[in-house]
């Protein structure tokens, strides 16, 4: 779903969801998106410019990838999606 088409709630969310992503990432060490990119893995699940657009709060993440990035992190899905 485009952000054009998104009610202003959901957009709230992908910015959080975004906003929470990069604190968990650069709270693991990793210096950029780029770096978590390329070192942790996550690159066999997911495109670059996809992790871009989630990290800047632009797409709404399947629960297929949250749950991958969770695990890639360490951390629980419920840590990537609990900030209410």
């Amino acid at each position: 779903m485009r952000n054009s088409k998104l009610t202003a709630e959901q957009k709230r969310w992908q910015k959080k969801f975004g906003d929470r992503l990069k604190e968990l990432i650069h709270g693991r060490g990793y210096q950029s998106i780029y770096d978590f990119w390329i070192n942790s893995g996550i690159s066999d699940h997911v495109s670059r410019s996809y992790l871009n657009y989630l990290t800047n709060g632009e797409r709404d993440p399947r629960l297929y990838l949250i749950r991958i990035l969770a695990k890639t992190l360490g951390t629980k899905v419920s840590v990537l999606i609990d900030f209410d």
